[in-house]
């Protein structure tokens, strides 16, 4: 009966597995062109380094962080992260989640 231990545990791992949360970082970034005069503000999980490797940039485009929080206990793939503390009571747009292959 000691062969069951192992497996019963690692079923255990996988039943426990969803009921799990993680904590994680949002950014919010502003992604100007200089030559046209335009900016856009993105709220995401990739920061200023991650995301143009997963939204290629425009030609001219320039990427700045304006800033970060943590989102505590939430673990909600693909779903509006959670509102920035210290900025303005604005609700942010869902989050852009890089497909999948």
């Amino acid at each position: 009966m000691s062969w069951i231990r192992p497996y019963l545990f690692i079923s255990l791992l996988f039943v426990a597995q969803p009921l799990s949360f993680a904590d994680y970082r949002v950014f919010r970034l502003r992604i100007e062109d200089p030559e046209l005069g335009t900016s856009r503000e993105e709220v995401s999980i990739l920061d200023h380094i991650q995301y143009p490797q997963y939204y290629p940039l425009n030609k001219g485009e320039v990427i700045r962080l304006e800033a970060s929080w943590m989102c505590y206990m939430n673990s909600s793939h693909g779903k509006k992260p959670c509102p920035d503390p210290n900025g303005p009571a604005v609700e942010p747009a869902p989050l852009r989640v890089p497909a999948s292959n």
